[in-house]
């Protein structure tokens, strides 16, 4: 970092060999040259702060309209409240930090912070990941097993538990992998100017970390939900349910009768036929939620493995890879409830 901020003009205080050492003032001058925030910096953070508003909002909206209306308690909504309660973590405790950072360039908050931060933004993308899982295997029981398959609340809460527990278990090696490190290259009374939330202390361990986060939290439940959801497509597209409830005319039968039996036939058929168009259009809903965060987190995990070997420089080019994989994850966590609100006629 150090090594970018010096490469103007340099003013030795005094030198040894080649070693040229710098005086306090020379030393301000340069590194508020550095924090101050360039035009791309203020873009990021215009986005940054409407990601925030929409996502909070569009959250918060999620988790009242499910609370309010008793329809709604379903166990895929319940679900996604979930999915909007690790979103507005997400979103309230790790976004503004990241903000800061992306805007002035260096961690302000300390080491505690820094741990607290990457601890909780491990924690919602392994709640969000596991809980899309869920709702994939729930929806497929629902849909291809509905014999073996029974709706309780009971199930899904203790199933939600469950999967904040393992966020929590499998985010501990981030309180320890990541710290806050100042610039080794300038004086200490400075450091706090420029300083940095990093895994350079365990740089080994952060990265097999990364590789099993990638294994355990990415590949593995895109397994699980390609499977489910290619079941579930198959059997809501392919099923026949409505054209076995075709009305027959029976000549035995009276005329008073067929009439009463074709009308009870075409009303069944009508409400198979509104509920397949309504299971057809959920899981549309969840196969678009789940893409998106495909998209948003393939990014985030390529990114995050390789910057591990890379020497850790600050330029430009990394910076702006950097905040644009950050920024995907908090875009993903407030783009559900406007998929919610286009794709469903509940929400």
């Amino acid at each position: 970092m150090f090594d970018n901020i010096t490469g103007t003009t340099p003013y030795c205080k005094y030198k040894e060999g080649d070693q040229c050492y710098y005086s306090d003032e020379h030393l301000l001058e340069q590194i508020y040259a550095f924090l101050k925030p360039h035009t791309h910096e203020w873009i990021y953070c215009v986005i940054f702060i409407l990601v925030f508003i929409f996502g909070v909002t569009g959250n918060s909206l999620v988790c009242f309209a499910v609370w309010r209306n008793v329809h709604l308690r379903t166990t895929t909504n319940l679900f996604l409240v979930n999915l909007a309660v690790a979103d507005l973590l997400v979103l309230i405790l790790c976004l503004p930090p990241t903000f800061a950072q992306t805007f002035w360039e260096t961690w302000f908050l300390g080491d505690v912070m820094c741990k607290i931060v990457e601890f909780y933004q491990s924690v919602s993308v392994i709640v969000s990941v596991f809980t899309l899982t869920a709702i994939s295997v729930e929806r497929w029981f629902a849909i291809c097993r509905p014999m073996s398959f029974k709706e309780k609340r009971k199930h899904v809460i203790i199933t939600i538990g469950v999967i904040w527990l393992v966020g929590h278990l499998a985010s501990l090696p981030r309180l320890i992998i990541f710290t806050a490190t100042p610039d080794q290259m300038i004086p200490v009374n400075l450091t706090v100017l420029l300083t940095s939330c990093t895994p350079e202390g365990y740089p080994r361990v952060a990265y097999i970390n990364e590789l099993v986060c990638l294994v355990l939290f990415y590949l593995l439940p895109i397994i699980v939900m390609g499977y489910t959801y290619l079941s579930i497509a198959i059997c809501l597209w392919s099923s026949n349910i409505c054209s076995s409830l075709k009305p027959h005319r029976q000549n035995k039968i009276s005329m008073d009768n067929l009439k009463l039996i074709n009308s009870s036939i075409m009303s069944l058929h009508d409400k198979v036929t509104s509920q397949l168009k309504a299971r057809r259009r959920v899981a549309k809903m969840l196969i678009v939620v789940v893409i998106v965060f495909i998209l948003c987190f393939l990014p985030v995990y390529i990114w995050n493995i390789l910057r591990h070997p890379i020497v850790h420089q600050t330029s430009k080019t990394s910076s702006a890879i950097g905040y644009t994989v950050h920024l995907l994850i908090y875009i993903n966590s407030s783009i559900n409830p406007v998929i919610y609100n286009f794709m469903s006629g509940k929400f």
